[in-house]
């Protein structure tokens, strides 16, 4: 989202099946995900890429394919630049992709911080859209 540096980058976890059935859907309401919210935050975020986008504010890409990460710590990230595939690591019952804006580096201490997007629309119905420039030179 911004040119950054990495901070955090972890993709040790296995991805899972798709939950597309009720007793598996159930085992991980129950069983896999009472286990990770006890082992903390980065259980239930899975693989990750945390970055460190300046004046105390941080990113994480949450629940990235294992063995996708094309970054590592102590890396320079440039804006758009791939980063990692969508996978379906942690606390995930689909593939997709979770990303949060928080206040430090540690998804166990740090708090949320609100952001908005802009020029961005949400795609519907297998719809793709390329993210434009706005009126002030912002992407």
């Amino acid at each position: 989202m911004a040119d950054a540096t990495v901070v955090r980058a972890s993709d040790g976890r296995r991805d899972h099946l798709s939950r597309n059935s009720l007793p598996a859907l159930a085992y991980l309401m129950l069983i896999e995900g009472g286990v990770r919210d006890m082992l903390g935050a980065r259980a239930i975020i899975g693989n990750h890429v945390i970055l460190d986008l300046g004046e105390g504010t941080y990113a994480v890409y949450a629940h990235v394919q294992r063995g996708s990460l094309q970054v590592r710590a102590g890396d320079t990230v440039r804006a758009g630049q791939p980063i990692a595939r969508v996978g379906n690591s942690g606390n995930t019952t689909e593939p997709h992709l979770h990303f949060h804006l928080m206040d430090g580096p540690d998804p166990d201490s740090a708090r949320g911080i609100p952001f908005t997007w802009r020029g961005v629309g949400v795609p519907a119905n297998g719809e793709e859209f390329t993210v434009g420039t706005d009126v002030s030179g912002a992407r």
